[in-house]
Protein backbone atom coordinates (compact mmCIF):
# COMPACT_ATOMS: atom_id res chain seq x y z
CA UNK A 1 0.00 0.00 0.00
CA UNK A 2 1.40 3.45 -1.46
CA UNK A 3 1.57 5.96 1.91
CA UNK A 4 0.97 9.50 1.07
CA UNK A 5 3.15 10.95 3.68
CA UNK A 6 5.89 8.03 2.65
CA UNK A 7 5.95 9.00 -1.23
CA UNK A 8 6.81 12.46 -0.25
CA UNK A 9 9.32 11.71 2.07
CA UNK A 10 11.07 9.64 -0.48
CA UNK A 11 10.54 12.55 -2.71
CA UNK A 12 11.81 15.46 -0.63
CA UNK A 13 14.63 13.29 0.64
CA UNK A 14 16.00 12.03 -2.86
CA UNK A 15 15.61 15.54 -4.26
CA UNK A 16 17.57 17.26 -1.10
CA UNK A 17 19.98 14.65 -1.33
CA UNK A 18 21.00 15.75 -5.21
CA UNK A 19 20.50 18.91 -4.61
CA UNK A 20 23.39 19.34 -1.88
CA UNK A 21 25.76 17.05 -4.00
CA UNK A 22 24.98 18.98 -7.10
CA UNK A 23 25.77 22.33 -4.88
CA UNK A 24 28.70 21.14 -3.33
CA UNK A 25 30.67 19.47 -6.09
CA UNK A 26 29.77 22.79 -7.97
CA UNK A 27 31.31 24.78 -4.43
CA UNK A 28 34.01 22.46 -4.69
CA UNK A 29 34.93 23.53 -8.30
CA UNK A 30 34.28 27.15 -7.65
CA UNK A 31 36.64 26.98 -4.48
CA UNK A 32 39.34 25.34 -6.34
CA UNK A 33 39.09 27.55 -9.16
CA UNK A 34 39.81 30.48 -7.07
CA UNK A 35 42.25 28.94 -4.85
CA UNK A 36 44.50 28.31 -8.30
CA UNK A 37 44.16 32.02 -8.96
CA UNK A 38 44.85 32.77 -5.40
CA UNK A 39 47.55 30.29 -4.85
CA UNK A 40 49.50 31.14 -8.29
CA UNK A 41 49.18 35.21 -7.60
CA UNK A 42 50.97 33.54 -3.79
CA UNK A 43 53.69 31.75 -5.65
CA UNK A 44 54.44 34.74 -8.07
CA UNK A 45 54.61 36.84 -4.89
CA UNK A 46 57.10 34.75 -2.83
CA UNK A 47 59.00 34.29 -6.24
CA UNK A 48 59.54 38.21 -6.76
CA UNK A 49 60.48 38.73 -2.91
CA UNK A 50 62.83 36.26 -3.35
CA UNK A 51 64.40 37.23 -6.15
CA UNK A 52 63.94 41.50 -5.17
CA UNK A 53 66.29 40.22 -1.57
CA UNK A 54 69.37 42.11 -0.26
CA UNK A 55 72.42 41.29 0.09
CA UNK A 56 73.54 37.29 -0.47
CA UNK A 57 71.00 34.35 -0.21
CA UNK A 58 70.90 32.55 3.18
CA UNK A 59 72.96 29.28 2.87
CA UNK A 60 71.63 26.21 2.01
CA UNK A 61 70.07 24.35 5.07
CA UNK A 62 71.61 21.02 6.51
CA UNK A 63 70.71 18.07 4.15
CA UNK A 64 69.94 17.10 8.12
CA UNK A 65 67.43 19.56 8.78
CA UNK A 66 63.72 17.98 9.34
CA UNK A 67 60.44 19.71 7.43
CA UNK A 68 57.09 18.47 8.03
CA UNK A 69 55.36 16.80 4.34
CA UNK A 70 52.75 19.34 4.71
CA UNK A 71 55.25 22.83 4.57
CA UNK A 72 53.19 24.66 1.73
CA UNK A 73 55.91 26.28 -0.60
CA UNK A 74 59.09 25.29 -1.38
CA UNK A 75 61.61 27.99 -2.60
CA UNK A 76 64.63 26.85 -4.96
CA UNK A 77 67.04 29.28 -6.50
CA UNK A 78 69.38 28.52 -8.95
CA UNK A 79 72.64 30.67 -10.19
CA UNK A 80 73.09 28.57 -13.96
CA UNK A 81 73.16 24.74 -12.83
CA UNK A 82 74.02 25.28 -9.75
CA UNK A 83 71.54 25.30 -6.84
CA UNK A 84 72.28 27.84 -4.04
CA UNK A 85 68.89 27.83 -2.05
CA UNK A 86 66.84 25.61 -0.97
CA UNK A 87 63.82 26.12 1.57
CA UNK A 88 62.94 22.76 1.74
CA UNK A 89 66.14 20.43 0.81
CA UNK A 90 63.48 17.58 1.07
CA UNK A 91 61.54 18.83 -1.91
CA UNK A 92 63.69 19.49 -4.52
CA UNK A 93 62.54 20.20 -7.80
CA UNK A 94 64.53 19.87 -10.57
CA UNK A 95 65.74 23.10 -12.41
CA UNK A 96 63.72 24.08 -15.31
CA UNK A 97 65.65 24.75 -18.43
CA UNK A 98 66.71 28.25 -18.64
CA UNK A 99 65.15 31.36 -20.28
CA UNK A 100 63.94 34.87 -20.52
CA UNK A 101 59.79 34.54 -19.06
CA UNK A 102 58.39 33.97 -16.04
CA UNK A 103 56.28 30.83 -16.46
CA UNK A 104 53.32 28.63 -14.90
CA UNK A 105 53.48 24.65 -14.82
CA UNK A 106 52.19 21.55 -13.68
CA UNK A 107 54.72 18.95 -13.10
CA UNK A 108 54.67 15.45 -11.64
CA UNK A 109 58.24 14.41 -9.29
CA UNK A 110 58.25 11.72 -7.20
CA UNK A 111 54.34 10.06 -7.55
CA UNK A 112 53.19 13.80 -6.78
CA UNK A 113 51.82 17.03 -8.34
CA UNK A 114 53.37 20.09 -8.36
CA UNK A 115 52.10 23.95 -9.40
CA UNK A 116 55.54 25.49 -10.16
CA UNK A 117 56.00 29.26 -10.99
CA UNK A 118 59.66 29.92 -12.51
CA UNK A 119 60.88 33.64 -12.51
CA UNK A 120 64.44 34.13 -14.38
CA UNK A 121 65.78 37.63 -13.13
CA UNK A 122 69.11 39.09 -12.40
CA UNK A 123 71.17 35.66 -13.82
CA UNK A 124 69.27 33.61 -11.52
CA UNK A 125 66.35 31.69 -11.59
CA UNK A 126 64.15 31.52 -9.06
CA UNK A 127 61.71 28.31 -8.92
CA UNK A 128 58.29 28.30 -5.98
CA UNK A 129 56.68 25.18 -6.07
CA UNK A 130 53.63 23.85 -4.00
CA UNK A 131 51.62 19.75 -3.75
CA UNK A 132 48.82 20.35 -5.90
CA UNK A 133 47.27 18.17 -3.14
CA UNK A 134 47.62 21.04 -0.22
CA UNK A 135 45.24 23.01 -2.88
CA UNK A 136 42.58 20.05 -2.88
CA UNK A 137 42.46 19.61 0.53
CA UNK A 138 41.79 23.35 1.85
CA UNK A 139 39.55 23.03 -1.41
CA UNK A 140 37.82 20.34 0.39
CA UNK A 141 37.85 21.83 3.86
CA UNK A 142 36.48 25.42 2.36
CA UNK A 143 33.84 23.81 0.45
CA UNK A 144 32.81 21.68 3.00
CA UNK A 145 32.33 24.43 5.52
CA UNK A 146 29.99 26.30 2.72
CA UNK A 147 28.12 23.18 2.13
CA UNK A 148 27.54 21.55 5.67
CA UNK A 149 25.19 24.37 6.59
CA UNK A 150 23.37 23.98 3.39
CA UNK A 151 23.13 19.82 4.26
CA UNK A 152 21.87 20.79 8.28
CA UNK A 153 19.51 23.41 6.61
CA UNK A 154 17.73 21.24 4.14
CA UNK A 155 17.32 18.25 7.00
CA UNK A 156 15.94 20.69 8.85
CA UNK A 157 13.58 21.90 5.60
CA UNK A 158 12.52 18.51 5.65
CA UNK A 159 11.78 17.73 9.42
CA UNK A 160 9.70 21.40 8.75
CA UNK A 161 7.73 20.07 5.41
CA UNK A 162 7.14 16.69 7.18
CA UNK A 163 5.68 17.85 10.10
CA UNK A 164 3.50 20.48 7.70
CA UNK A 165 2.50 17.35 5.10
CA UNK A 166 1.29 15.38 8.84
CA UNK A 167 -0.71 18.17 9.77
CA UNK A 168 -1.91 18.73 6.55
CA UNK A 169 -3.13 15.10 6.10
CA UNK A 170 -5.04 15.42 9.39
CA UNK A 171 -7.88 16.84 7.62
CA UNK A 172 -7.92 13.64 5.48
CA UNK A 173 -8.10 11.09 8.74
CA UNK A 174 -11.08 13.60 9.59
CA UNK A 175 -13.02 12.93 6.43
CA UNK A 176 -11.93 9.08 6.31
CA UNK A 177 -13.32 8.49 9.96
CA UNK A 178 -16.16 10.44 9.19
CA UNK A 179 -16.69 8.48 6.30
CA UNK A 180 -16.75 5.51 8.39
CA UNK A 181 -18.99 6.29 10.71
CA UNK A 182 -21.37 6.00 7.51
CA UNK A 183 -24.27 3.55 7.27
CA UNK A 184 -27.02 2.69 4.53
CA UNK A 185 -29.01 3.91 8.24
CA UNK A 186 -26.95 7.10 8.51
CA UNK A 187 -26.40 8.76 5.16
CA UNK A 188 -25.72 12.40 6.13
CA UNK A 189 -23.33 14.99 4.11
CA UNK A 190 -19.41 14.85 5.64
CA UNK A 191 -18.99 18.81 6.92
CA UNK A 192 -16.80 20.66 4.53
CA UNK A 193 -15.87 23.50 6.83
CA UNK A 194 -12.10 23.77 7.76
CA UNK A 195 -11.03 21.80 4.92
CA UNK A 196 -8.02 22.49 2.69
CA UNK A 197 -9.06 23.35 -0.67
CA UNK A 198 -7.73 20.46 -2.00
CA UNK A 199 -9.96 18.23 -0.41
CA UNK A 200 -13.02 20.09 -0.27
CA UNK A 201 -13.79 18.25 -4.33
CA UNK A 202 -12.89 14.68 -2.85
CA UNK A 203 -15.67 15.58 -0.38
CA UNK A 204 -18.09 17.26 -2.64
CA UNK A 205 -18.15 13.95 -5.05
CA UNK A 206 -18.48 11.51 -1.81
CA UNK A 207 -21.31 14.12 -0.44
CA UNK A 208 -22.94 13.50 -4.30
CA UNK A 209 -22.64 9.91 -3.82
CA UNK A 210 -24.34 9.88 -0.56
CA UNK A 211 -27.21 11.24 -1.96
CA UNK A 212 -27.48 9.63 -4.55
CA UNK A 213 -27.17 6.35 -2.38
CA UNK A 214 -29.84 8.05 -0.03
CA UNK A 215 -32.14 8.89 -2.16
CA UNK A 216 -32.00 5.44 -4.01
CA UNK A 217 -32.30 3.58 -0.63
CA UNK A 218 -35.38 5.93 0.52
CA UNK A 219 -36.62 5.07 -3.32
CA UNK A 220 -36.05 1.44 -2.57
CA UNK A 221 -37.49 1.00 0.75
CA UNK A 222 -40.87 3.10 -0.83
CA UNK A 223 -40.44 0.68 -3.78
CA UNK A 224 -40.86 -2.41 -1.77
CA UNK A 225 -43.62 -0.73 1.15
CA UNK A 226 -45.65 -0.11 -1.93
CA UNK A 227 -45.10 -3.56 -3.68
CA UNK A 228 -45.43 -5.27 -0.35
CA UNK A 229 -48.92 -3.28 -0.24
CA UNK A 230 -50.30 -4.07 -3.53
CA UNK A 231 -49.00 -7.91 -3.64
CA UNK A 232 -50.88 -8.41 -0.74
CA UNK A 233 -54.20 -8.47 -2.73
CA UNK A 234 -53.66 -10.49 -5.28
CA UNK A 235 -52.37 -13.29 -3.13
CA UNK A 236 -55.11 -12.82 -0.90
CA UNK A 237 -57.37 -13.52 -3.91
CA UNK A 238 -55.68 -16.60 -4.51
CA UNK A 239 -55.06 -17.84 -0.79
CA UNK A 240 -58.67 -17.50 -0.95
CA UNK A 241 -60.12 -18.99 -3.77
CA UNK A 242 -57.27 -21.98 -3.00
CA UNK A 243 -59.26 -22.32 0.23
CA UNK A 244 -62.54 -22.32 -1.48
CA UNK A 245 -61.61 -24.85 -4.13
CA UNK A 246 -60.49 -27.53 -0.91
CA UNK A 247 -63.47 -27.04 1.11
CA UNK A 248 -66.28 -26.39 -1.93
CA UNK A 249 -67.96 -29.33 -3.37
CA UNK A 250 -70.73 -27.31 -5.56
CA UNK A 251 -68.78 -27.95 -9.34
CA UNK A 252 -70.25 -24.41 -10.25
CA UNK A 253 -68.71 -22.69 -7.48
CA UNK A 254 -65.65 -24.93 -7.83
CA UNK A 255 -65.48 -23.37 -11.65
CA UNK A 256 -65.91 -20.09 -10.43
CA UNK A 257 -63.47 -20.29 -8.08
CA UNK A 258 -60.90 -21.80 -10.28
CA UNK A 259 -61.47 -18.89 -12.66
CA UNK A 260 -60.67 -16.18 -10.39
CA UNK A 261 -58.09 -18.35 -8.48
CA UNK A 262 -56.16 -18.13 -12.91
CA UNK A 263 -57.18 -14.67 -13.18
CA UNK A 264 -55.50 -13.81 -9.52
CA UNK A 265 -52.03 -15.69 -10.13
CA UNK A 266 -52.30 -13.87 -13.89
CA UNK A 267 -52.41 -10.79 -11.76
CA UNK A 268 -49.96 -11.44 -9.17
CA UNK A 269 -47.54 -12.99 -12.01
CA UNK A 270 -47.98 -9.60 -14.30
CA UNK A 271 -47.22 -7.45 -11.38
CA UNK A 272 -44.23 -9.09 -10.40
CA UNK A 273 -42.96 -9.30 -13.97
CA UNK A 274 -42.96 -5.13 -13.69
CA UNK A 275 -41.53 -5.56 -10.95
CA UNK A 276 -38.12 -6.98 -12.28
CA UNK A 277 -38.89 -4.78 -15.12
CA UNK A 278 -39.32 -1.61 -12.80
CA UNK A 279 -35.90 -2.63 -10.76
CA UNK A 280 -33.67 -3.43 -14.05
CA UNK A 281 -34.49 0.43 -15.41
CA UNK A 282 -33.79 1.98 -11.75
CA UNK A 283 -31.30 4.70 -12.97
CA UNK A 284 -29.93 4.85 -9.24
CA UNK A 285 -29.15 1.44 -9.72
CA UNK A 286 -27.81 0.41 -13.43
CA UNK A 287 -24.65 1.79 -15.39
CA UNK A 288 -25.93 2.05 -19.12
CA UNK A 289 -25.03 0.48 -22.36
CA UNK A 290 -25.68 2.36 -25.13
CA UNK A 291 -25.66 0.59 -28.20
CA UNK A 292 -27.28 1.35 -31.99
CA UNK A 293 -31.02 0.48 -32.20
CA UNK A 294 -33.46 -0.19 -34.92
CA UNK A 295 -36.67 1.25 -33.83
CA UNK A 296 -39.07 -0.06 -36.73
CA UNK A 297 -37.13 -3.80 -36.55
CA UNK A 298 -38.46 -3.45 -32.72
CA UNK A 299 -41.69 -2.18 -33.21
CA UNK A 300 -42.24 -5.17 -36.04
CA UNK A 301 -41.45 -7.63 -32.95
CA UNK A 302 -43.71 -6.04 -30.39
CA UNK A 303 -46.61 -6.00 -32.93
CA UNK A 304 -45.85 -9.42 -33.44
CA UNK A 305 -45.69 -10.71 -30.19
CA UNK A 306 -49.28 -8.62 -29.59
CA UNK A 307 -51.47 -9.23 -32.59
CA UNK A 308 -52.23 -12.95 -31.05
CA UNK A 309 -52.78 -11.35 -27.78
CA UNK A 310 -54.82 -8.50 -29.47
CA UNK A 311 -57.02 -10.51 -31.91
CA UNK A 312 -57.44 -12.78 -28.97
CA UNK A 313 -59.58 -10.25 -26.91
CA UNK A 314 -61.02 -9.19 -30.18
CA UNK A 315 -59.19 -5.65 -30.42
CA UNK A 316 -57.86 -4.99 -34.39
CA UNK A 317 -54.09 -4.13 -33.85
CA UNK A 318 -52.42 -2.18 -37.18
CA UNK A 319 -48.67 -1.15 -37.74
CA UNK A 320 -49.63 2.21 -39.85
CA UNK A 321 -46.33 3.13 -40.11
CA UNK A 322 -42.80 1.89 -40.15
CA UNK A 323 -40.16 3.75 -41.31
CA UNK A 324 -36.70 2.42 -40.95
CA UNK A 325 -35.08 4.74 -38.30
CA UNK A 326 -31.99 4.36 -36.02
CA UNK A 327 -31.61 5.91 -32.24
CA UNK A 328 -29.09 5.17 -29.57
CA UNK A 329 -29.93 3.93 -26.33
CA UNK A 330 -30.33 0.64 -24.28
CA UNK A 331 -31.81 -2.80 -26.01
CA UNK A 332 -33.78 -3.42 -22.60
CA UNK A 333 -35.35 -0.04 -21.97
CA UNK A 334 -36.63 0.25 -25.36
CA UNK A 335 -37.94 -3.25 -25.21
CA UNK A 336 -40.20 -2.25 -21.71
CA UNK A 337 -41.06 1.12 -23.60
CA UNK A 338 -42.91 0.03 -26.98
CA UNK A 339 -43.76 -3.57 -24.77
CA UNK A 340 -45.93 -1.58 -21.98
CA UNK A 341 -47.11 1.11 -24.27
CA UNK A 342 -48.67 -1.33 -26.75
CA UNK A 343 -49.85 -4.11 -23.87
CA UNK A 344 -51.41 -1.12 -21.81
CA UNK A 345 -53.21 0.17 -25.07
CA UNK A 346 -54.87 -3.38 -25.89
CA UNK A 347 -55.64 -3.68 -22.32
CA UNK A 348 -57.58 -0.59 -21.94
CA UNK A 349 -59.42 -0.94 -25.43
CA UNK A 350 -62.70 -2.47 -25.85
CA UNK A 351 -63.53 -5.32 -27.71
CA UNK A 352 -64.18 -4.74 -31.25
CA UNK A 353 -62.00 -1.63 -31.23
CA UNK A 354 -58.75 -0.71 -32.59
CA UNK A 355 -55.21 -0.10 -31.82
CA UNK A 356 -52.81 1.62 -33.93
CA UNK A 357 -48.63 1.85 -33.61
CA UNK A 358 -46.59 4.09 -35.74
CA UNK A 359 -43.13 4.17 -36.23
CA UNK A 360 -42.11 7.78 -38.44
CA UNK A 361 -39.59 11.00 -38.45
CA UNK A 362 -39.93 14.18 -37.93
CA UNK A 363 -37.18 17.05 -39.18
CA UNK A 364 -35.11 16.11 -36.19
CA UNK A 365 -36.70 13.18 -33.98
CA UNK A 366 -37.91 9.58 -34.41
CA UNK A 367 -41.40 8.85 -33.24
CA UNK A 368 -42.74 5.58 -31.86
CA UNK A 369 -46.92 6.42 -31.28
CA UNK A 370 -48.97 4.06 -29.89
CA UNK A 371 -53.13 5.26 -30.34
CA UNK A 372 -56.01 3.39 -28.96
CA UNK A 373 -59.78 4.32 -28.36
CA UNK A 374 -60.78 3.38 -24.90
CA UNK A 375 -61.20 5.20 -21.96
CA UNK A 376 -58.36 7.67 -22.10
CA UNK A 377 -56.68 9.85 -19.37
CA UNK A 378 -58.07 13.20 -18.80
CA UNK A 379 -55.66 16.07 -18.70
CA UNK A 380 -55.73 16.84 -15.48
CA UNK A 381 -54.49 13.48 -14.61
CA UNK A 382 -51.91 12.76 -17.22
CA UNK A 383 -48.61 13.63 -15.17
CA UNK A 384 -49.54 10.97 -12.14
CA UNK A 385 -50.52 8.07 -14.15
CA UNK A 386 -46.33 8.23 -14.60
CA UNK A 387 -46.26 7.52 -10.54
CA UNK A 388 -45.57 4.44 -9.31
CA UNK A 389 -49.18 1.84 -8.16
CA UNK A 390 -51.22 5.22 -9.47
CA UNK A 391 -55.03 4.31 -10.67
CA UNK A 392 -57.25 6.64 -11.73
CA UNK A 393 -60.20 6.97 -9.81
CA UNK A 394 -63.42 4.93 -11.18
CA UNK A 395 -60.81 2.51 -13.71
CA UNK A 396 -62.46 -1.14 -14.09
CA UNK A 397 -59.57 -2.78 -15.40
CA UNK A 398 -57.66 -4.28 -12.67
CA UNK A 399 -53.94 -2.91 -13.66
CA UNK A 400 -51.23 -2.81 -11.35
CA UNK A 401 -50.41 1.01 -12.39
CA UNK A 402 -46.93 0.45 -12.93
CA UNK A 403 -47.26 0.36 -16.76
CA UNK A 404 -46.07 4.20 -17.32
CA UNK A 405 -44.33 4.03 -14.47
CA UNK A 406 -42.01 1.37 -16.49
CA UNK A 407 -42.33 3.99 -19.43
CA UNK A 408 -40.96 6.88 -17.85
CA UNK A 409 -38.22 4.61 -15.96
CA UNK A 410 -37.15 3.37 -19.68
CA UNK A 411 -37.36 6.78 -21.13
CA UNK A 412 -34.79 8.38 -18.54
CA UNK A 413 -32.48 5.61 -19.88
CA UNK A 414 -32.83 6.43 -23.40
CA UNK A 415 -33.21 10.21 -23.20
CA UNK A 416 -36.53 10.39 -24.68
CA UNK A 417 -39.74 12.52 -24.47
CA UNK A 418 -43.30 11.39 -23.63
CA UNK A 419 -46.70 12.89 -24.47
CA UNK A 420 -50.07 11.57 -23.78
CA UNK A 421 -53.06 13.20 -25.85
CA UNK A 422 -56.82 11.97 -27.09
CA UNK A 423 -56.89 9.57 -29.40
CA UNK A 424 -58.71 9.41 -32.81
CA UNK A 425 -62.03 12.07 -33.40
CA UNK A 426 -61.52 12.98 -28.99
CA UNK A 427 -61.63 9.38 -27.65
CA UNK A 428 -59.22 7.36 -26.19
CA UNK A 429 -55.11 8.05 -25.92
CA UNK A 430 -52.44 8.43 -27.89
CA UNK A 431 -49.01 8.09 -26.86
CA UNK A 432 -45.96 10.10 -28.55
CA UNK A 433 -42.91 8.93 -27.22
CA UNK A 434 -39.95 11.24 -29.12
CA UNK A 435 -36.04 10.01 -29.52
CA UNK A 436 -33.43 11.74 -30.93
CA UNK A 437 -32.31 10.46 -34.24
CA UNK A 438 -28.32 8.52 -34.68
CA UNK A 439 -27.47 10.41 -37.90
CA UNK A 440 -27.11 8.04 -40.81
CA UNK A 441 -23.30 6.50 -40.55
CA UNK A 442 -22.64 7.93 -37.13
Amino acid sequence: MTSIRGRLFTILFTGFIAINVLTGWSVYLRVIHELDVVFDYQLKEVAYATSLGHGDLIPLPSSEALYEREARLAVQVWKGKELVYASNPKRLIPAQSQGLTTLYLDQKHSNEGWRLFTLYSFGKMVQVSQPLEARREIGIKIALRTVIPLVVASFFLIFLLLLSISYSLKSLKRVAGEISNRSFAVLEPIEERNLPQEVIPMVECINTLLEHLSHAFDQQSRFIADAAHELRTPLATIQLQAHILNRSSDEEEKKVAHEQLKAGIERATRMVSQLLALARLDPEMHVAQSETLSLDKQAQEIFDAYEKIAHKKGVRLYLVENEPLSITGEAEALRELMSNLVGNAINYTPSGDIVTVAVRRTYRTAIFEVCDTGPGIPPEERERVFERFYRMKGAVNGGSGLGLSIVKSALDRLGGNITLGEGYEGKGLKATVEFSMRPPGG
